[in-house]
Formats: structure tokens, C-alpha cells, sequence
């Protein structure tokens, strides 16, 4: 036994792993009775020294002549005992994927992804294993980084305080630069003043909507109970896996294992993202009902926070070719 056939699962969907041992062994069962016979045998002898007038071997007498035997005896006993055990051995979720490994290995129809050639051999339904670097949903840590960002710049310059300070002195040069009264024209001066403000209350407003809309898509994303993750896989540079988590089936829901480490993965192909397609990461969300058009409105606040000066990571929507998504039976190490 080598050290690939014995694996720790830390996603493994069991709903999968037992349909597919059933169909491969036309049932099967989580408990194994082990039955175990033994058999002993023994010889035992006794003698001792002396003469009877008759001459015979006393074996079934020997339990009565100790009363006044003088003479010759002996005896040999044979004794054979058989014992039947009975045990129960358990499976378990871990046990029952080695074995699973080890029946689809054996028939020869799971597909190592390692290099180019096996990549392009790999084709939609095809079992496969692989391996790579785990990432987070990149729409999911973009919001995230977005929100510490947007919380720490809030906190910091105290968002709500300055929006007072500002909102009346706005308002007096607004209504003045509206008057047709000379001495109650703006300055160039204060024209600049209010160019300044303006788009100071606009980075307030936007920042605002940005955090309700992050805090909206978050949400929603966290509720769904499951994770996406993007695989860059070992030996293909640029290539990627597709998955989507179970929480339920995930050991490491808390997320202290399986960001950004390397890790092998089980699966069945769904799709090949080819040359020239994407994989919408929006997809599942309520972000994914949203026509486009409205979408880009909605994420156009974004753009607006840059150009106020805010340096905020760009929002990964999608993931581009070449990409192949899978469904997880199992990620170990």
C-alpha cells in the first residue's frame, strides 16, 4: 500500500460517494461482519512405576485405582475445542472514498489531469483528478476586501460628521451660483470651493451605496450555503477548475485549510470553458437575474470611488478560458 491510496478528506460530498459505490458493487453496506474460527487440541499423560498380577492397561480405571493401586498406569486425554468470533467493522466516510479511489482507479476510467495532453483528452461526464492551488471565489474576495477598505475609510475620517460639516456649505453655494445678483456671485475662489465639495459629498454618497450594495451581495452570497472555488492547477499554467462547495459537506466551512492551499480534487467534468467563453461567477446569485445594462449601472459606482481617488480592487465578475468545471466529489491530501 502506497501513501496515494490512503487520503484525509476535507470536502467530501457522501451523498455522491455512496450513490456511486451502489452503483458500482449493486449495493452496498457500511458495517462488514468478520467471522474467525480457531480449533486447539491437547494430549495429556500420566504414569507411575510399579506391577499388578493382571497385567492391564487400567486407562478407564485411573480416577478409581489411587485407592490401593500398586502397580503400572498411564493415561492420555485428547481434547479438542473449536471457538467462532463474531465482529462487527465499521466503514467510514474517509474508508468508503479510499475504497472508491481504489475501484474506478482499478477499472481504469478516472483521468489524471496533470499537463496539456490530459487536458485536451479530458472531455464533459469524464471522471478526473487533479491537484492545485485553491482560491476563493474571486467576486466573493474582491467584496470582501472592498468592504475592509470601505469600513476602514469611513471609520477613519469619520464619513457621517464630514458629510454635516459639509451638506449646509454646499447648499449656500449652490443656491448663490444661481442668483443673477452681482454682489452674491461666487468668487473663483469659492467656484472652486464648490468644485471641491461637490465631489467630496459624491465620494460620501457613493461610498454609502457601494457599502449597501456590498454588504446586499455579501449576504446573499453567504447565505446560499455554498462556496465557489478556482482551482489553478498544478502543471498548467493559466488552466483552471471550477468548483462549487457544499457547506455541508465541507469539514473546513471556517475556511482555516482550504484558501490558497494546494490540495487534490475528485471530480466529474460539467463543461470546458473554451477559447473565447467565460464562466459567470455571478451564477446562482441574485446578482445573476440582473439584465446587464442595469448590472453595469449598479457596479458603475465602483469606477466613481477610483475616481475619487480611492485605490479599490477591481470586482472579478467571471472567470475567462481556459477553465473546466467540475463537480467535487471529494478534495484530500
Amino acid at each position: 500500500m502506497d501513501k496515494d491510496s490512503l487520503v484525509i478528506p476535507i470536502y467530501l460530498d457522501t451523498n455522491i460517494l455512496m450513490d456511486l459505490l451502489a452503483s458500482i458493487e449493486d449495493g452496498f453496506s457500511m458495517v462488514e461482519t468478520v467471522k474467525k474460527q480457531s480449533a486447539n487440541s491437547s494430549k495429556t499423560e500420566f504414569s507411575g512405576n510399579g506391577n499388578i498380577g493382571t497385567g492391564l492397561a487400567l486407562f478407564d480405571l485411573l480416577d478409581i485405582i489411587k485407592i490401593d493401586l500398586k502397580g503400572t498406569a498411564s493415561k492420555a486425554a485428547h481434547q479438542k475445542t473449536e471457538e467462532e468470533r463474531q465482529a462487527e467493522r465499521y466503514h467510514t466516510a474517509g474508508s468508503l472514498l479510499n475504497k472508491l479511489r481504489r475501484l474506478i482507479s482499478d477499472e481504469k476510467i478516472i483521468l489524471q489531469i496533470n499537463n496539456e495532453e490530459t487536458w485536451n483528452a479530458a472531455n464533459v461526464s469524464d471522471f478526473i483528478e487533479t491537484s492545485g492551488r485553491f482560491v476563493p471565489n474571486p467576486l466573493y474576495d474582491s467584496l470582501i476586501t472592498m468592504k475592509k477598505i470601505i469600513e476602514f475609510i469611513t471609520t477613519s475620517t469619520d464619513m457621517e460628521s464630514k458629510q454635516k460639516e459639509l451638506t449646509p456649505i454646499y447648499d449656500d453655494l449652490i443656491k448663490r451660483s444661481k442668483t443673477n445678483t452681482p454682489s452674491k456671485k461666487l468668487s473663483q475662489e469659492e467656484v472652486e470651493k464648490l468644485k471641491s465639495i461637490t465631489q467630496e459629498l459624491e465620494t460620501i454618497k457613493n461610498l454609502k451605496f457601494i457599502d449597501t450594495l456590498l454588504n446586499g451581495f455579501i449576504t446573499d452570497l453567504e447565505r446560499s450555503g455554498k462556496q465557489t472555488y478556482v482551482v489553478e492547477l498544478d502543471g498548467l499554467t493559466g488552466f483552471k477548475g471550477i468548483i462549487t462547495l457544499h457547506n455541508q459537506f465541507n469539514k473546513d466551512s471556517v475556511g482555516f485549510e482550504l484558501p490558497y492551499g494546494n490540495f487534490k480534487l475528485l471530480g466529474k467534468v460539467v463543461r470546458k470553458v473554451n477559447e473565447g467563453e467565460s464562466y459567470n461567477l455571478l451564477r446562482g446569485s441574485a446578482l445573476s437575474g440582473i439584465d446587464d445594462s442595469i448590472l453595469g449601472q449598479l457596479l458603475g459606482g465602483f469606477s466613481k470611488i477610483r475616481e475619487g481617488g480611492i485605490n479599490i480592487p477591481e470586482l472579478t465578475t467571471k472567470v475567462d478560458s481556459p477553465a473546466i468545471q467540475i463537480i467535487p466529489i471529494a478534495i484530500f491530501v
